[in-house]
């Protein structure tokens, strides 16, 4: 089951509480791509780091050169992640397209069966930069997950720009 989630148009970057650990690395793309994977299975991407996001902040543009047989063949994640089943987590991130376009955003395991077991939301996208907020409650115990932006490769041309990427977790 995907969930759907609603949007804000707040130009400002979220600040986690003092009490979340922060899960990801380089949310805020200021290491350009580092400790993210650009999939491209079948599908072709052109990825980049630019200083496009509110504030001039960085953000990753990602344009579809070329799309796959399903959606879901070009996304971008951060793998590596330490999920615990039934824990609190909150997922915050900035994004926009360049025209309307639905796509996944999703905390999921990094490795078969690749499940996510409705830590998933679809996202409606428009060209207007949109805060993200996406809890979910850990599925399982897992030391190799990852957050991903999926369902990407539908449209040749196309292009997404993600920024401020945070996960958090924690107990207050």
């Amino acid at each position: 089951m995907i969930n759907r989630i609603a949007l804000t148009g707040v130009l400002a970057f979220a600040v986690a509480p003092a009490w979340a650990q922060q899960l990801l690395s380089n949310g805020d793309f200021s290491a350009g791509l580092k400790k993210w994977t650009i999939e491209e299975s079948g599908a072709k991407g052109m990825a980049e780091v630019v200083p496009e996001a509110p504030g001039k902040r960085p953000a990753l543009r990602l344009k579809v050169v070329k799309v796959g047989t399903q959606s879901w063949n070009l996304q971008a994640y951060q793998g590596g992640l330490r999920i615990k089943k039934g824990q609190a987590y909150t997922l915050k991130l900035w994004a926009k397209s360049d025209r309307p376009v639905t796509i996944t955003v999703n905390c999921m395991q990094n490795h078969a069966p690749w499940e996510h077991h409705g830590a998933a939301t679809e996202v409606a996208l428009t060209p207007k930069w949109q805060l993200v907020t996406f809890p979910f409650v850990g599925p399982w115990n897992d030391d190799n997950a990852r957050v991903t932006f999926t369902n990407l490769g539908t449209v040749t041309g196309q292009t997404y720009w993600f920024a401020g990427v945070s996960l958090t977790g924690g107990k207050r």
